[in-house]
């Protein structure tokens, strides 16, 4: 039986006569405008209800609409059947077939149908709602990254739903929004033992040396995944694994409140380190690079100074940013 709420409708079939099912059903597929016969028939279905009420002239006319409603009626309920019948199989394979993004070779990406992941009993089931894309991934576009094979999965900065719970999760519950941590690694090798597991023996990243979340449905142990806010937006929560990485950067250097601070480069992962400085407290945040797109950018997310060194030298920059002790 069809559970579904958008085929709730069809449930008008076994709750009234038959007649006002028909016309409740197909004004239904009228309003979703799907199967235009459907209203067509509909229509048909009223005039010859009104033309058996007001034609009386012959008892042989009056058999002769009776007929042909019974006829229409015939048809419909066939067309229910089968629109319930391939409403049916569609639920059904969309439940169990999902699409996957593949990277063949390098510059060339399919997508295709494979069996949604059946979710062991430490892991949730994610519904991929965004996916960034990386240098890292641009780089293995080209065929450029020194440590990835093909064909790939890409796609580790990622948010999502959770749709399914294996049976030993309690931590999460269905529908609630989360982020996934990329890294797969031991947790036996001496690096993973003193909490350094980005320095594992065997580190594997998602897209990279092990499939990726490029699909519709992504199954991962609870350990990589990471609630976001309800009210933050899937894009944003898409971005926390590059954050991630500047703020990891940030804090090698110990607590950062008061200092001058000057960074290096103003692509993606520059910006979040600047923006994460300002935001732990540094007293003036001083970025460069030869991009002046990249520059207006960093400019915009409200770093202090931004510097073209192509146009501009460094320390000549760095005396002018933060005085004679330059950067911290």
């Amino acid at each position: 039986m069809i559970t579904d709420f958008e085929y709730l409708p069809l449930f008008f079939i076994v709750r009234c006569s038959e007649e006002v099912a028909i016309g409740r059903f197909y004004r239904y597929l009228s309003m979703q405008e799907k199967l235009p016969v459907a209203n067509s028939m509909h229509i048909q279905l009223v005039n010859m209800h009104k033309k058996v009420d007001q034609t009386c002239a012959t008892s042989r006319n009056r058999h002769s609409y009776i007929d042909k409603i019974e006829w229409l009626y015939n048809n419909v309920i066939t067309l229910i059947k089968h629109f319930i019948k391939h409403k049916t199989k569609q639920h059904e394979r969309e439940k169990t077939i999902m699409l996957q993004q593949v990277m063949t070779n390098p510059g060339e990406i399919i997508f295709r149908e494979v069996p949604v992941p059946e979710v062991k009993e430490n892991q949730v089931l994610v519904k991929i709602m965004n996916i960034g894309v990386c240098g890292s991934d641009i780089h293995v576009y080209h065929g450029k990254h020194p440590f990835t094979k093909y064909p790939v999965t890409q796609g580790h900065e990622v948010s999502g739903e959770i749709t399914e719970l294996g049976k030993n999760v309690t931590e999460f519950h269905v529908g609630q929004k989360v982020t996934i941590e990329p890294q797969v690694y031991c947790g036996h090798c001496y690096p993973c033992r003193h909490g350094k597991y980005n320095l594992c023996e065997e580190l594997k990243v998602m897209g990279f040396q092990t499939t990726g979340t490029a699909s519709e449905y992504f199954a991962v142990d609870a350990s990589k995944v990471t609630p976001i806010p309800e009210d933050m937006s899937y894009e944003e929560g898409a971005m926390i694994e590059p954050l991630a990485v500047a703020v990891h950067g940030v804090k090698q250097m110990g607590d950062v409140a008061g200092m001058n601070i000057a960074v290096l480069g103003a692509g993606p992962i520059g910006n979040l380190v600047a923006q994460a400085a300002k935001g732990m407290g540094a007293a003036k945040v001083m970025i460069t690079d030869i991009s002046d797109l990249r520059l207006a950018k960093a400019k915009e997310c409200g770093i202090d100074v931004c510097v073209n060194t192509k146009n501009k030298d460094f320390g000549a920059a760095m005396l002018e940013a933060f005085g004679p002790d330059k950067a911290d």
